[in-house]
């Protein structure tokens, strides 16, 4: 589920340390997260999921953002 998945990525590749959207404008982020791609599916694939900082994630979440991963 959700969380099985979420504790894969951490222990595969480490907790979200930067935000891959190359329109971010934060300069300062203290937080980052595993966010899944709208269009894939929750499954254990890395190429599912992207590195987001906590504003780029709840945007892109509402659909007010798309982001452009580097």
């Amino acid at each position: 589920g959700y969380a099985g998945i979420h504790d894969w990525l951490k222990k595969k590749f480490g907790k979200a340390s930067k935000c891959e959207n190359i329109t971010c404008l934060k300069i300062q982020v203290k937080r980052y997260e595993w966010a899944k791609l709208k269009q894939k599916q929750y499954k254990r694939k890395k190429e599912n999921f992207v590195q987001l900082c906590t504003h780029c994630h709840k945007k892109y979440d509402k659909g007010s953002m798309e982001i452009k991963i580097i």
